[in-house]
């Protein structure tokens, strides 16, 4: 009788960059990746809020990672994400530097949280996985925001319909101005051939 083969079970890992660090977050706190886009700034809030974007109709506010954890802010390029995040039913978009994949990690292979010198990243941390390529640090998105925070961010819903009217007054301008400039370039008119007179 053969022996039954110990599966140890995995865990679906979205890993993305965050500068020179590879982070790891569960699939299953993860809706969807997109890529970056403006967004519109809302005063008067925490220094890691972005603002907010509009996405397929529903707006929703956007963090920074890197302020979050205290690294230096760059631009955004071509490589640059927004990870879109459910929590407490509500959306949250996050920017990264760029997504590379999702992987499987064996449970076995993941550590509790060590103690690290970035203690700004440190009380988000729920583990470290190891990979062949190295270690990725796994985060709990849920402890990136504090209730305080999340709270906050619930609170944005209340610019939905004033991001919502800005954009459609910006589309509509823009459609009317084009339409202005069309109408003020004047039209040639074709002169008609003169008729032959006989003689």
């Amino acid at each position: 009788m053969k022996e039954k083969v110990k599966t140890i079970p995995t865990q679906q890992i979205v890993l993305f960059q965050l500068g020179k660090e590879s982070f790891g977050v569960d699939i299953l706190q993860t809706l969807e990746i997109v890529r970056f886009q403006p967004v519109a700034q809302v005063p008067e809030t925490p220094e890691f809020v972005e603002g907010v974007m509009n996405l397929r109709g529903s707006v929703i506010p956007v963090i920074n990672l890197r302020r979050k954890f205290g690294l230096q802010i760059r631009r955004p390029d071509d490589q640059t994400r927004i990870v879109i995040f459910e929590l407490d039913d509500k959306m949250i978009g996050a920017i990264v530097d760029q997504v590379d994949q999702i992987i499987h990690i064996p449970e076995d292979r993941i550590e509790s949280s060590p103690e690290m010198a970035a203690t700004e990243i440190q009380p988000y941390i729920r583990g470290v996985g190891k990979t062949d390529s190295g270690l990725i640090i796994l985060l709990d998105i849920r402890k990136v925001l504090s209730e305080n925070e999340i709270i906050q961010l619930k609170e944005l819903d209340a610019l939905k319909h004033a991001v919502m009217e800005r954009e459609e007054k910006m589309k509509n301008d823009k459609e009317n101005k084009q339409k202005t400039s069309e109408k003020s370039i004047p039209k040639v008119k074709k002169k008609r051939p003169l008729k032959k007179v006989g003689k």
